[in-house]
């Protein structure tokens, strides 16, 4: 489980290292015959070497090693 502190790297990017600063939940809006889908959360990381705060969803993300 990723947590706000943690370092990561996106899996198509590897050279992209950084730090969760923020995390957050957005409600579904898709209805499907069961029902709504669970809600997207997306994940602003702190860059190390360029010092940028990106957006990324939390299934693009990994625990930096």
């Amino acid at each position: 489980m990723i947590k706000v502190g943690d370092r990561v790297v996106p899996y198509f990017n590897m050279v992209q290292e950084g730090t969760v600063t923020k995390i957050n939940r957005t409600p579904a809006s898709l209805w499907t015959t069961g029902g709504t889908v669970t809600s997207r959360a997306t994940v602003v990381v702190l860059l190390d070497k360029t010092q940028q705060l990106v957006e990324f969803k939390l299934d693009d993300l990994r625990l930096a090693e």
